[in-house]
């Protein structure tokens, strides 16, 4: 379940699988007029990630869990569900899933929006990947907006589908690509709301997760002294699973991590009799040779600014079949972004002006007022989607917008880390997120409803210090 690549292009399809089968081995692949499909396998796993039926087939990439089954199982009880009773919030993961049945092709991932697919479609060619850099690559030209890169790199990402390449869009968790008497299009859904209480977050998260320690003999867990990655802990051990503890040790801004820091690690580990291992994120030398890593994982490899060390731990260490990391625990605390914040009621233009927008982007973007517009309409159609007044935001309707910052802007590692073995950002499950936007917003003062989730799935873990990145030991 590495990668997935599609193209209605015969030439394109065959430029894209050579790049890709030099380091992905082939698991299964669909060639007709029009439509040319394959799925790789990944690096350090090799479970089976398709499930054919006569002429009619389902492929999946990524990590999806269906009825306690993953891979193919899951696959095949996911054919026989659709178009029936299925509803893909009932799958857990962060995933691509493509199915071919009753003359219909669907493309569609996980309703969180964790899992990159990036497609580019004009008059009926289309090109699918995992990846901004492999789409550009067979494109006839590409076209790069200056002012998005630098968007995207101060301000980590900007809302909605459009990337920085012209005509390649990230396929989002309310799309569905379809293909149908050879027409390629993409259709849209509504946003999805949930009749769950802030009261029962954590149960539905561990009724959705419940059977992970049968389905996963070896997990592993990226782990800092924070709350994120203490949420996501105590979630595993809650459910069986007792993960290897992975701790980065760097030498840049980007890495360079607190003896604090690594110090709460080893208490946990040593509390909870797990086993730490420590990862080699030294920033390296420029030694060459970036263009093997550039066309193995396209833009994935610019993680932690290109640092080689990062990927080949990734590569040459790591052998567990689930890999979670702390994303998306900051959305059950408020963060500093929104408490220092000094407006109880705002517009969203004073939001993308005070909050969003770095004002460094002022002076360095070629057409800053052509930005901030297509900024400002993205924001302002996630605003209406989510009943948000723009005239009139309070402090609880900040995550409602940050959510999609978190959805693009946190999911570099799990796409990373989804190449190699299994990873899931559990509580960015769409699901979740759409209950926690409406938990009460001083409830999630101080950490509160975050400390509650820790200590209704391991109490213990609530009785070691944490690591505040600004305040130190806690």
């Amino acid at each position: 379940m590495g990668k997935l690549l599609l193209c209605s292009d015969n030439n394109r399809y065959n430029k894209l699988d050579k790049m890709f089968k030099m380091n992905f081995e082939k698991s299964y692949e669909y060639i007709q007029a029009q439509f040319n499909l394959c799925v790789y396998h990944k690096l350090r796993l090799k479970n089976e990630n398709y499930y054919e039926a006569g002429n009619e087939f389902i492929v999946g990439t990524g990590t999806y869990i269906y009825k306690n089954s993953i891979a193919v199982d899951a696959l095949k009880q996911i054919f026989e569900d659709y178009d029936y009773q299925f509803d893909k919030n009932d799958i857990v993961g962060s995933f691509a899933i493509g199915i071919l049945k009753n003359g219909k092709f669907s493309l569609f991932i996980d309703s969180g929006s964790t899992y990159d697919i990036y497609y580019s479609l004009k008059n009926n060619e289309i090109i699918i990947s995992n990846t901004i850099y492999h789409a550009a690559c067979v494109k006839d030209s590409n076209e790069f907006n200056y002012d998005d890169i630098l968007a995207l790199s101060l301000c980590g990402v900007y809302p909605g589908n459009e990337t920085f390449c012209k005509e390649i869009y990230r396929l989002s968790g309310l799309q569905t690509i379809k293909y149908e008497n050879g027409i390629w299009a993409v259709e849209e859904e509504d946003y999805r709301s949930y009749n769950l209480t802030d009261k029962h977050i954590w149960e539905r998260m561990r009724e959705k997760t419940g059977q992970l320690d049968t389905i996963f003999n070896k997990a592993g867990m990226f782990m800092t002294g924070g709350q994120d990655s203490r949420l996501y802990l105590s979630l595993m051990l809650n459910l069986g699973l007792n993960p290897t503890l992975y701790y980065g040790r760097g030498n840049s801004l980007n890495t360079c991590t607190k003896k604090d820091d690594e110090e709460i690690v080893r208490e946990i580990a040593d509390k909870m009799k797990l086993p730490l291992e420590y990862m080699n994120w030294d920033e390296n030398e420029y030694e060459g040779g970036a263009q093997k890593y550039i066309e193995k994982y396209g833009e994935l490899y610019s993680i932690y600014r290109f640092n080689k060390n990062v990927l080949r731990e990734f590569e040459e260490k790591i052998d567990c079949e689930l890999l979670c990391f702390g994303y998306f625990g900051e959305m059950y605390r408020n963060v500093e972004t929104i408490t220092d914040f000094d407006k109880e009621v705002y517009t969203l233009n004073e939001y993308i002006d005070e909050i969003y927008l770095p004002a460094i982007l002022q002076r360095v973007c070629t057409d800053y007022a052509k930005l901030r517009r297509r900024i400002y309409d993205g924001l302002l159609k996630i605003a209406k989607c989510k009943n948000i007044d723009p005239n009139r935001m309070e402090k609880g309707d900040f995550i409602k917008l940050n959510v999609c910052y978190r959805y693009r802007a946190d999911m570099k590692m799990n796409n990373l880390a989804n190449l190699f073995c299994y990873s899931v950002p559990f509580f960015g499950d769409g699901e979740i997120v759409s209950v926690l936007e409406n938990v009460n917003y001083h409830d999630k003062d101080n950490s509160k409803f975050l400390m509650q989730g820790i200590y209704f799935y391991q109490p213990e873990l609530t009785e070691i210090p944490f690591f505040l990145t600004l305040k130190g030991k806690n």
